[in-house]
């Protein structure tokens, strides 16, 4: 009994007050068997973190961090700026990312979008 009572203890210093009201009866997950509030927070590889856009729809993980995908892109397992303005329009050759309207990924480099392979 007095483990669980420091668990709860715990969890109530880790959440906001907004948060522990939509825990009790709205919208909860759990991550790593922690619950936690999915409008507030996004759960990356086990991690509990802060929405970095504070929206969960423009929220994603890479890896265990997190990050907002209107102004950056995951490639392989890096978070890096976008190379466009859309994120529609980036994407990931290995570790670097590219503007598709311009280039495009051709074994692993990023090469002119009218060049050959």
């Amino acid at each position: 009994m007095k483990t669980i009572f420091i668990l709860l203890t715990f969890l109530v210093i880790q959440i906001s007050t907004e948060e522990i009201h939509h825990l009790r009866g709205r919208r909860s997950s759990t991550c790593a068997s922690r619950p936690y509030n999915p409008n507030y927070r996004i759960c990356c590889q086990g991690n509990i973190l802060t929405l970095p856009s504070g929206k969960a729809s423009t929220s994603s993980c890479c890896g265990a961090k997190s990050y907002a995908i209107n102004y950056r892109i995951c490639c392989a397992g890096r978070i890096l700026g976008l190379p466009s303005q859309n994120a529609s329009s980036s994407s990931c050759c290995g570790t670097k990312a590219y503007n598709l309207n311009y280039h495009k990924c051709c074994r692993g480099k990023i090469i002119p979008r009218r060049q050959s392979c």
